[in-house]
């Protein structure tokens, strides 16, 4: 039966700093496009930030609304620096100024996400506003100056379906510094409740896309993916690679500009409120029934290649929690619905069987042999660790999350490129007696993982 880990805080967050924003997208799950919000003070959003420094979260994605047009955003910003979080931003574009892309490039910011719904005409009717669009794309210029690379985002509707090629063309054709098109779900929350029937997008609509997808990647060299989650027996065992999936309720959670917790961006349930109740106790205890995976039918929770059961957010009237609208409900399984996964599972055994046989033949011919013990060895990336429920937890700027237990964090803190190898085995024998004669095997071996991983570079 499949489970989740569960963690003491979630590895990264979104953080709603504002529900204000600029633009007016017929989707918006703030509900940004309709009703006049107003700015939260910037004590409020500060005590938050300490909140989730306490727990040790280790990312904050300014998030909105449009997180530009909180007032004081830059000290918000500098205040979450100042703690040592690592940051990314989700924005519109349209308010990202040079000044701005330098100011965010100076706390360490090198990575963010701007919508882009569509080349000029299609993306200004989506948002509702004229000349979003030339002002988005201007966004995107500046942050590549400031060596932040930015990502684009792009919802489906039923008015800009079409859409995906002719933006990718007019980004590749107009030299626009992004490499990856981000494809999000269409939801029924916020301004997209209304008429939900009407504005939501088959299965069939979301295959023409992963089709589109793989277009782009072919003709321009953009890699466009899905990055919200979608369950993988809905889609042939090609298009499965095209999936990033969704950390909901285990590494990723969302925080209000009112300190809400939520495990999802776009539902709307909180969970508790991390001013009142640590955000510790909250993603500890109160989202059990979530992780039990209860929700989800057998078919999911018994499944070889678990996905996660799809995305939550993407049926109707759900506020916390449950299956993705493709997929059916624990009550509505049958022989029928099982037999439907039948044919992708078994293309999925078969091409994952060739798939991991060319990729042992593939590392053993890219072999990374370790050098010898007295080089220095030094992470290539930045990086936080932490002590979870479980043994440990590191997460790796631009590189990933990796788990590991107390002697291999020992280890990390001893890479510090001034320390050989040799060096590092000394050191580690200082404080693991117990280890005895394994001592030597236990660092050679997982300093040779890391390498492998690329993590490390040497020198003399």
């Amino acid at each position: 039966m499949n489970t989740l880990t569960p963690l003491k805080a979630p590895i990264s967050v979104n953080f709603e700093t504002t529900q204000v924003c600029n633009l007016r997208c017929s989707f918006c799950f703030s509900n940004s496009a309709t009703h006049h919000h107003k700015n939260p003070p910037l004590e409020r959003v500060k005590r938050i930030i300490d909140a989730l420094a306490e727990a040790e979260v280790f990312e904050i994605r300014w998030f909105g609304g449009e997180f530009t047009s909180l007032r004081g955003w830059q000290e918000a910003v500098a205040y979450a620096f100042d703690k040592g979080f690592f940051m990314a931003f989700v924005s519109n574009g349209t308010l990202m100024t040079r000044e701005s892309a330098r100011f965010l490039s100076s706390c360490g910011v090198t990575g963010g996400a701007m919508s882009l719904h569509g080349p000029e005409k299609m993306h200004d009717q989506v948002v509702d506003v004229p000349g979003a669009f030339g002002k988005t794309i201007a966004g995107i210029r500046n942050c590549w100056e400031e060596d932040i690379g930015v990502t684009a985002l792009f919802t489906p509707t039923q008015m800009n379906l079409h859409s995906l090629y002719d933006l990718a063309r007019w980004l590749k054709e107009n030299e626009v510094p992004i490499t990856e098109i981000d494809i999000g779900r269409l939801c029924p929350s916020g301004e997209a409740v209304d008429g939900w029937d009407k504005r939501r997008l088959s299965l069939v609509d979301y295959r023409y896309l992963f089709q589109v997808m793989r277009e782009v990647q072919r003709d321009f060299g953009l890699h466009a993916y899905m990055g919200d989650a979608f369950p993988l027996c809905a889609l042939p065992y090609k298009d499965w690679g095209l999936v990033t999936g969704c950390w909901q309720g285990t590494g990723f959670g969302q925080i209000s500009y009112t300190g809400e917790l939520k495990s999802c961006s776009i539902l709307g349930g909180s969970y508790g409120n991390i001013l009142e109740i640590p955000l510790t106790e909250i993603w500890t205890e109160r989202l059990k029934i979530m992780r039990s995976l209860d929700y989800l039918p057998r078919q999911c929770r018994l499944c070889p290649h678990f996905c996660g059961g799809g995305c939550s957010a993407s049926r109707a009237g759900v506020t916390h929690y449950a299956p993705d609208e493709f997929i059916p409900k624990p009550e509505e399984e049958s022989v029928l619905t099982l037999a439907r996964r039948v044919p992708g599972l078994l293309n999925f055994y078969v091409r994952s069987t060739i798939d991991r046989w060319k990729t042992q033949r593939g590392n053993g011919q890219n072999a990374k042999p370790l050098p010898p013990l007295s080089a220095k060895p030094r992470l290539n990336c930045q990086f936080r660790i932490r002590q979870d429920l479980d043994g440990f937890i590191g997460f790796f700027k631009n590189r990933g999350i990796l788990t590991f237990d107390e002697t291999s964090a020992r280890i990390f803190q001893l890479i510090d490129g001034r320390r050989s190898v040799e060096d590092i085995i000394v050191a580690i024998a200082g404080v693991e007696p117990s280890l005895d004669g394994l001592i030597r095997e236990t660092v050679l071996t997982f300093l040779d993982s890391i390498n492998r991983g690329e993590f490390l570079t040497f020198s003399d």
